[in-house]
């Protein structure tokens, strides 16, 4: 890339930062004002170029978001400074790439070689300035690809752009979608419905599909791999951390909704507007347009709705407005699903002020009865005991939809729930909407429950060590019996109630620091949803010294039986690993002073004895081993010359 590609690239980006800070009330970027320095050094893996600039960014609290301030060139030898750096100020850097297509990169990333999303703090790399210099090191991430296909029906005529959004771990662990900016990499599919991204950051994502140019989303309904609600939802997020292909997708060709308000006798119908809404399960509500109600009260929208997704539609007329259901908010108002031929809405009546309903649907109250605790299941009962809520109103349906912090859980749609490992530490509540032709929609929110962790399990039959406490013999503990089943297990061995690095299994071989000692095993039951039961065993014997070692191949003594010869004896084989073996030689089975090597020199004082050597065999924790040679024969004279 050319320095002047490179000033005209700079340029732009720099622009538009301008405009997107201008946007929320910033001035145009500048340089910094502090005193310090960051001086750091770009690492790419493989030994790839490096080719690019560094953008540093601060975090501005009151916007909750990065804000550009400046950048500069990396250097050949791939180090880069940035002066004016304010001490106290929270600092992240990104990697601009100059020359993507050949070095791999995918555009932008942050200190650490991860995705960069100017909304998201976390996981971003903060560096705390000073006003001295701080030393940084930017490894780079080298891009994967991503590719996959996508089958176009047919009536979809724009152009299809497919999104990857990033994904971020959020206070409470889970996965979350972030479609800001810096947060998605986009790409255009091809005539034959391939695509490619070809640079990917590892990391986790969701992928969606619009049947349009990328531009203006919210008007166009996705479709997101592994959901079947919209683009919000983050069920679709997978881990991608190495080239991957992904499923083929199909496009859902849209269909058309149409439906019809019956005014009643007396009710004043004036320039009346139908609306409609998608509601998807997770509680989001989106305005998709609006129609025209025809004199007989019909109303059609083409091409708007997508088969296996929700739909309520508001009618609005004079200074009234009611929705399907004759309820108030979408929330509360009846909701259709749409086929695969489209979507046709029952007739629903319509009221104006004055000729509105005046009853309001009867209900029976019910209490939230249940543990809050993992594995339990919470009911709503009716002071009877029955199950559910009940209304004396003709006609009248109950609706239940569980809530999590304030959002629908997905599928928890019945009068009972049982709490789940992602409920714990959160609060459970449960909305139930009850509705009856010509009478007024009412919901009611149960009260909340704050899950918390279970009682811990106990064990019922604790459980035992087993086995001979020597060095080097093995001891084991039996896992008992607990009052929660399905328990976890995790074993630590206790050396006179310290914990031994490492020994976590259900057995232990003893070794030498273990002599003297008492054993015991410290067992820690867990079950989701529940504080971690304990149970340590009783102590085992004091742990003795191990058997000596046994004698697998006998040491020998070779070597010629004169005076003025060498004898040597060898050291054997020995049942016990890392042994230490010593000698003393003997004459006629007594000792011989300072003969303690594996070689022994004749001497005259030999001449006609017998010769052996006791071997001695050691081992920290171990009993000694002792064994002597056989005896040779008598030792001769030295040969005449």
């Amino acid at each position: 890339m050319t320095m002047s590609t490179r000033a005209r690239v700079r340029s732009a980006l720099a622009i538009l930062a301008t405009v997107a800070l201008a946007t929320v009330g910033l001035v145009s970027p500048a340089s910094a004002a502090g005193t310090g320095t960051i001086r750091g050094t770009v690492v790419a893996p493989g030994g790839l170029e490096r080719d690019g600039e560094i953008y540093l960014y601060s975090w501005s609290p009151q916007l909750e978001q990065w804000t550009y301030l400046n950048f500069t060139t990396i250097a050949h030898d791939g180090t880069f400074e940035l002066t004016g750096i304010e001490a106290g100020t929270e600092y992240t850097l990104a990697y601009y790439p100059m020359g993507t297509s050949s070095a791999g990169y995918a555009s932008y990333q942050a200190l650490g070689g991860i995705g960069f999303d100017r909304d998201v703090k976390v996981p971003a790399q903060v560096v705390t300035g000073t006003s001295g210099t701080r030393s940084v090191t930017f490894r780079l991430s080298k891009g994967v690809r991503v590719e996959g296909k996508v089958n176009v029906p047919d009536g979809v005529t724009a152009p299809v752009t497919m999104m990857l959004h990033r994904a971020y771990k959020n206070r409470a662990g889970g996965l979350e979608r972030h479609d800001g900016v810096g947060s998605a990499d986009t790409t255009r599919v091809q005539a034959d419905g391939s695509y490619v991204f070809p640079y990917v950051i590892p990391g986790d994502y969701a992928v969606s599909v619009y049947p349009q140019e990328y531009g203006a989303p919210e008007d166009h309904e996705p479709v997101v791999v592994g959901s079947p609600y919209s683009h919000q939802h983050s069920s679709a997020v997978r881990s991608i951390t190495k080239n991957t292909v992904l499923p083929t997708i199909t496009i859902k060709a849209p269909v058309s909704v149409q439906g019809r308000v019956v005014v009643p006798a007396g009710t004043s119908f004036t320039s009346p507007r139908a609306d409609l809404y998608e509601v998807d399960p997770a509680g989001y509500v989106r305005a998709l347009g609006s129609s025209s109600v025809a004199a007989d009260g019909s109303f059609r929208f083409d091409d708007t709705a997508f088969p296996g997704r929700w739909y309520t539609v508001r009618i609005q007329a004079s200074s009234r407005s009611m929705y399907a259901g004759l309820a108030e908010t979408p929330h509360d108002a009846l909701v259709f699903r749409a086929g695969s031929s489209g979507l046709t809405i029952p007739d629903f009546p319509f009221y104006d002020s004055g000729a509105s309903p005046t009853r309001d649907v009867a209900f029976s109250s019910v209490l939230l009865r249940g543990t809050p605790t993992v594995g339990s299941t919470l009911s709503l009962r009716r002071p009877s005991g029955g199950l559910g809520g009940s209304s004396s109103t003709p006609g009248a349906k109950v609706s239940y939809q569980w809530v999590r912090d304030g959002e629908y859980i997905i599928g928890a749609t019945s009068p009972s729930y049982t709490v789940k490992q992602a409920d714990l530490h959160s609060m459970l509540s449960v909305r139930m909407v009850v509705r009856a032709p010509l009478h007024r929609t009412r919901s009611y929110e149960s009260a909340q429950m704050l899950v918390e962790s279970g009682h811990a399990p106990s064990a019922t039959v604790h459980p035992v060590i087993t086995g001979t406490a020597k060095v080097g013999k093995a001891l084991k503990v039996t896992t008992g019996s607990w009052s929660v089943p399905g328990v976890r297990l995790e074993r630590q061995w206790l050396r006179d109630g310290v914990a031994i690095s490492g020994a976590t299994k259900a057995s232990y071989t003893l070794k030498a620091a273990d002599r003297g000692r008492r054993l015991s095993v410290r067992i820690t039951a867990s079950a989701p949803g529940r504080a971690n039961g304990v149970s340590v065993t009783a102590p085992s014997a004091k742990v003795a010294k191990g058997d000596a070692a046994k004698v697998k191949k006998k040491p020998k003594v070779t070597g010629t039986k004169r005076v003025g010869k060498k004898l040597k004896v060898s050291k054997g084989t020995w049942s016990l690993k890392g042994v230490k073996v010593s000698y003393q030689w003997l004459r006629n089975g007594k000792k011989i002073s300072k003969a303690t090597k594996r070689t022994y020199k004749l001497k005259k004082k030999d001449l006609g004895k017998r010769i052996s050597v006791r071997v001695t065999v050691k081992k920290a924790g171990y009993k000694n081993a002792k064994f002597v040679t056989k005896k040779t024969s008598k030792i001769k004279a030295k040969k005449k010359r």
